[in-house]
């Protein structure tokens, strides 16, 4: 069935109107978007405060996830990026020592190969938590949040995030 007015979308969602909404009829009308035309969509998210409300929490709560985990992710790369910089010290003094053999010095080359390889690993493994992480609370929060169009609720929230300087 589609929504084609704001009276069809009150009773959809059990209220007389749209205006002042309890918590549960603004979820509910998240999740009745979906149902209704792509003109009354956006009309109703520029037109009720508290749906616009809902989006910003919405969008900020993805936020706050996302700062918090990249953070931790940037947080556990610098630690190993300082463990594997100490290891590099360390083989690179080896390799200046004047009575290395050639058999040590290979070794120690080949530690130091090992030790970049652990370094590019650690930066994929980095970027790769890091993409899924931003796709997983997306989805996860965006599908608690039960807002089934997404893009037209992101645009709001992402105006109001950018009118406050926030991206």
């Amino acid at each position: 069935m589609t929504l084609d007015n704001e009276n069809a979308v009150a009773k959809a969602i059990g209220a007389e109107t749209l205006d002042n909404l309890t918590d549960a009829q603004v979820v509910a009308l998240a999740e009745h978007l979906s149902e209704a035309t792509p003109e009354l969509q956006l009309h109703l998210i520029k037109t009720n405060p508290q749906l616009q409300a809902y989006a910003l929490r919405a969008v900020t709560a993805v936020e706050d996830d996302l700062r918090t985990t990249l953070s931790a992710i940037n947080e556990n790369s610098k630690q190993a990026f300082e463990a594997l910089g100490e290891t590099r010290d360390i083989i690179a003094g080896e390799l200046n020592k004047p009575d290395l053999s050639d058999d040590r010095w290979r070794y120690l080359i080949d530690k130091l190969t090992d030790n970049e390889d652990k370094a590019k690993a650690v930066a994929e493994e980095t970027n790769q938590l890091i993409a899924e992480q931003s796709n997983a609370a997306r989805g996860a929060k965006l599908a608690i949040a039960a807002m089934p169009y997404v893009e037209v609720v992101l645009q709001v929230g992402i105006r109001l995030l950018i009118s406050r300087g926030r991206l």
